[in-house]
């Protein structure tokens, strides 16, 4: 079954190794919707395919979360979280995890797309995620972690937001991808990273729109952070700070790429 034909239930899962959520709706219930629509804690070999987690109008808090060297695949699965750090979905622990021709949905102040910590390996592909909130990440990744996002699409919209943040030594690649930044009541960051981290961006297009005569940055790097940006589009509308690039401590490199700042062409840093 597809779409409304699919079975629905109320509640959470716990998933074990070696379960499978097949062509389900899960949506909370007043005892669970502040908690995980699915969590596997040390389980191994678990899909969840052809599902939705939450609703628009009955979401989780988190809709996925993995923790303890969890192995799981999330495949043509929508994903609803709200509420206060929020999250679509959260890899911690060393866990890993595949996400493939899905989207994850999340509102609410300091949310988090995808959020991955611990050692932990995320792998995107054909993703969208869209975030909304004060303070929200499309994508957040800190302790040592890893990310690999190929052909998808990060959106976050919202009062001082950062589409994709890397931080504390982790390592993220995008490739062939759409990264979206929009909103006021701070700086708008595109691609943000610090603490020793890199970014290696190929064939990709960076957004920022910051509004209200806020600041807009498309690349930002702090506390000997690298990124390397290569054969894409960097464009950027905000006030009369903003740049296509931020350096207060670490390097960027752009290379056979276009800038355009404020609807003006400009040679790229």
């Amino acid at each position: 079954a597809t779409g409304a034909g699919r079975s629905t239930f109320n509640g959470a899962f716990i998933l074990n190794s070696n379960n499978t959520l097949e062509n389900i709706i899960l949506l909370p219930t007043a005892a669970t919707a502040t908690g995980d629509g699915a969590l596997a804690n040390n389980a191994s070999n678990v899909l969840i395919t052809g599902s939705q987690i939450g609703s628009t109008t009955n979401p989780f808090n988190t809709g996925v979360n993995l923790e303890s060297t969890s192995q799981i695949e999330i495949n043509n699965t929508e994903v609803f979280a709200v509420g206060n750090l929020a999250a679509g979905i959260a890899g911690l622990g060393t866990s890993h995890v595949n996400i493939i021709d899905s989207q994850i949905n999340v509102m609410g102040d300091d949310s988090f797309g995808i959020y991955v910590r611990g050692n932990s390996i995320i792998i995107a592909n054909n993703v969208m995620v869209d975030v909304y909130g004060p303070s929200a990440f499309g994508i957040f990744s800190q302790d040592s972690s890893q990310l690999e996002i190929t052909d998808s699409q990060i959106n976050a919209a919202g009062s001082g937001v950062t589409a994709v943040n890397s931080r504390d030594s982790s390592q993220l690649e995008i490739t062939d991808s759409q990264i979206n930044a929009m909103g006021g009541g701070g700086n708008i960051d595109g691609l943000l990273t610090g603490e020793n981290s890199t970014m290696t961006i190929s064939g990709t297009t960076v957004n920022v729109m910051a509004t209200s005569g806020n600041n807009g940055f498309a690349l930002h790097t702090r506390n000997s952070a690298t990124i390397g940006f290569d054969n894409g589009d960097l464009i950027v509308t905000g006030g009369a700070g903003s740049s296509i690039e931020k350096i207060e401590a670490g390097s960027i490199t752009i290379t056979n790429s276009t800038c355009n700042l404020n609807a003006s062409p400009l040679t790229c840093p």
